[in-house]
């Protein structure tokens, strides 16, 4: 799998890219990239550090024969960020096309407490 993420992430960040790459495995090593440009489905899944799961539809990274499926960190119009607590996460991506299911391996990343400059100013008296 490809993983290219930022080394600092915290919570609350958005716009963080997080790329997956889906591969033809033989013997089961990683050979080539799968096109998947043909995929109806393609999602990214982050595992939270308390194991549950939140999914987020993907898209291409270019046009899918390349293998590579992304996901950009968002907040939502309901409020909910996607990296809403410190701690260590995961995620993979995968695609549902008409012959099957394909999925990558699993990527770690580290999500920090928020940014200092997020943190209220306080004035001294």
């Amino acid at each position: 799998m490809v993983t290219r993420v930022i080394p600092d992430i915290f919570v609350g960040d958005v716009g963080t890219h997080f790329i997956c790459e889906i591969v033809n495995l033989v013997n089961s090593l990683p050979e080539a990239p799968l096109d998947i440009s043909s995929a109806s489905e393609k999602v990214v899944v982050f595992i939270k550090p308390d194991f549950t799961e939140k999914e987020f539809d993907a898209s291409f990274v270019t046009d899918g024969s390349d293998g590579l499926l992304e996901y950009v960190t968002a907040s939502h119009e309901d409020g909910t960020i996607d990296l809403d607590v410190e701690g260590n996460w995961e995620y993979y991506g995968w695609i549902k096309y008409s012959t099957g299911q394909r999925r990558t391996s699993t990527g770690k990343f580290r999500v920090y407490p928020g940014r200092i400059s997020e943190l209220p100013v306080v004035e001294e008296e």
